[in-house]
């Protein structure tokens, strides 16, 4: 009798370290789930005979957790950091009458301002920078620099079901102008309308991203959460190497079927590309093809993105720089994934449903 109530004593203390792990404040959970904001900064310089104005935003399919930001001037100048929505905000004028907006002053020798924020912004709400009035110096430098997290767009949609993405500036949601055009929003609202639990997105993916990188984000365990359904494992199109793709995808795929046993892993190879690059990625499709093959997991399955158009068909699906897909391709992508699901009888979707 002792010896139960010390195991029931134990697996209540797993249970409750297990629920504090999850109930993390907001910002400690954007840090968790999401990816630092890299090189976030404007500028404005020179003599300026009028407003002048930059902005910046974030991804379509992200949105930011905002620490703080800075405002700076080498000459006296006054300065003007403003929150814009070009949904929802009126555009920033000379005097801002909308907030939430912050003003600085700088005298003759110039300065620095920073501000604390600590908040949300929804959706694709970003930052525009300006000057209050004009500026005659024509040595003047104004910068703004932000520091923060950026989250997928659901981040704070109430789930069920968690969808995991590793990936590169593809599913970073660059060239396109809605989150809703991603392939991974699709699969998404597909799951959701079919399994009838709600599902959002934890987005781990960062343009220029390789599979050395996803490695190196799992070696620095920044892969652990407390409930992954579905996993989109979704690089190569910036490895430089098919035999160094294998060896990371073999390292990740023994961490995610050790860690998240009953989650579904997606494996999307690269799209079709123009030379040289078409060469690697058509090598990493067939390195990721066996590597899958050998495992024989019946949770395991490949999306193959390079056999849903041709190079002849790129101006179609592909955006004009030939690397990200259009929203066309990004439809084709989509589809792909949730027909796995529906495959072999629905068998993949029987499995997320129950979440056995």
């Amino acid at each position: 009798m002792k010896k139960l109530m010390i195991m029931l004593l134990c697996l209540l203390s797993t249970a409750i370290s297990f629920g504090q792990s999850y109930y993390l404040n907001e910002r400690d959970r954007a840090v968790a789930e999401g990816m630092p904001m890299f090189d976030v900064y404007l500028t404005l310089s020179g003599s300026l005979t009028a407003v002048q104005s930059k902005g910046i935003a974030p991804q379509p399919g992200t949105s930011w957790y905002l620490d703080s930001y800075t405002m700076s001037s080498n000459v006296a100048a006054g300065l003007v950091t403003q929150f814009v929505n070009s949904s929802i905000t009126p555009p920033l004028s000379a005097t801002p009458t909308v907030p939430p907006y912050d003003q600085a002053e700088f005298g003759q020798y110039g300065g620095s301002v920073s501000k604390d924020v600590g908040r949300l912004l929804i959706g694709q709400t970003g930052i525009n920078f300006s000057n209050k009035r004009p500026i005659t110096d024509a040595t003047f430098q104004g910068t703004l620099t932000v520091s923060g997290t950026r989250v997928s767009a659901d981040f704070n949609k109430p789930a069920e079901r968690i969808i995991l993405k590793l990936g590169d500036s593809i599913s970073e949601g660059a060239a396109l102008t809605l989150a809703e055009q991603e392939y991974d929003f699709q699969l998404r609202d597909s799951l959701q309308k079919y399994t009838l639990r709600s599902w959002r997105i934890i987005n781990k993916a960062k343009g220029s991203y390789t599979s050395s990188n996803l490695e190196g984000l799992r070696a620095q365990q920044n892969l652990f959460f407390p409930r992954v359904d579905v996993v989109l494992y979704a690089v190569g199109t910036n490895d430089a190497s098919a035999t160094t793709y294998d060896a990371n995808l073999a390292a990740m795929l023994r961490f995610l079927t050790f860690q998240y046993p009953r989650a579904v892993i997606v494996i999307c190879t690269p799209t079709v590309r123009q030379a040289p690059q078409e060469t690697i990625n058509a090598a990493i499709r067939t390195a990721a093809a066996a590597r899958v093959a050998a495992l024989n997991n019946p949770r395991i399955v490949v999306a193959n993105w390079g056999a849903l158009w041709t190079q002849a068909q790129m101006s179609t699906y592909m955006n004009a720089d030939n690397v990200h897909p259009a929203p066309a391709g990004h439809l084709l992508m989509g589809a792909q994934a949730w027909n796995l699901f529906l495959a072999n009888n629905s068998r993949l979707l029987k499995l997320v449903t129950s979440g056995r």
